[in-house]
């Protein structure tokens, strides 16, 4: 894992960021062929985010202090100025350690993409017997075609927002391994959970099932998840 202020905390030296970077991308890296995927991810998706935040609020400083006008650049349409305010030794230092880095994070999240997509595309969505009207809590079934055993999760769509727009989020939380026979249908599995959990007398229950066999907190699980709320969005 790397810390949330990596680029900040320590010593900030550009070799010594490098090395520190370099180390957790390889993990990364190892992790990725396995497949996992999670939490590397989000935490990818966060450092590139911040790190383009530092790009920009940089900008901003810089065009804050241009200083007293000098000149005009016709052959570029610019404004020229007196730099009034001189270039920090340590913000030089982080901008080098930005622009190294930032190329390094967006390699590594297009490669976790591209294996995210591949998973997804092997997945199949169904929902098992009669869907209710109420499809915010439910069960979620998760199965690999190369074992006969299906994982059962209680899931809960969360709706949250920020000044833009609306996110759905979900909650897993993991119930129960049921072994799969002639018997133990899927059917047979919804029936047992209505008549054991009584919360939920008509839930919501939906399979989602893998062609190949994925570690499954790491990788199945959140890309299955993301894949429900998908198809839920679409139905609220």
């Amino acid at each position: 894992m790397l810390s949330k202020n990596w680029l900040t905390e320590n010593i900030i030296d550009f070799e010594y960021k490098k090395y520190v970077l370099l180390a957790y991308l390889q993990q990364v890296q190892h992790d990725f062929k396995q497949p996992v995927l999670y939490p590397h991810m989000a935490e990818l998706i966060e450092h590139y985010r911040k790190l383009l935040d530092f790009n920009k609020a940089t900008e901003v400083v810089k065009e804050m202090n241009k200083g007293e006008l000098s000149g005009i650049d016709l052959e570029r349409f610019q404004l020229l100025y007196e730099q009034t305010l001189q270039n920090d030794k340590v913000m030089l230092e982080l901008e080098s350690i930005v622009d190294f880095a930032l190329p390094q994070f967006k390699y590594h999240l297009s490669q976790g993409k591209e294996i995210y997509e591949d998973i997804e595309q092997q997945l199949s969505l169904v929902p098992i017997g009669i869907v209710p009207l109420y499809k915010q809590e439910g069960y979620l079934l998760l199965k690999s075609n190369e074992v006969s055993e299906t994982r059962v999760y209680e899931y809960r769509i969360t709706l949250f927002q920020n000044a833009h727009e609306k996110f759905r989020g979900i909650h897993t939380h993991y119930i129960d391994t049921f072994r799969n026979s002639l018997i133990n249908t899927f059917e047979g599995m919804k029936k047992n959970l209505i008549q054991q959990r009584k919360k939920l007398p008509n839930p919501a229950t939906y399979l989602i099932e893998s062609e190949k066999q994925y570690p499954v907190d790491g990788t199945l699980l959140p890309i299955a998840s993301r894949m429900l709320v998908r198809y839920l969005s679409t139905s609220f």
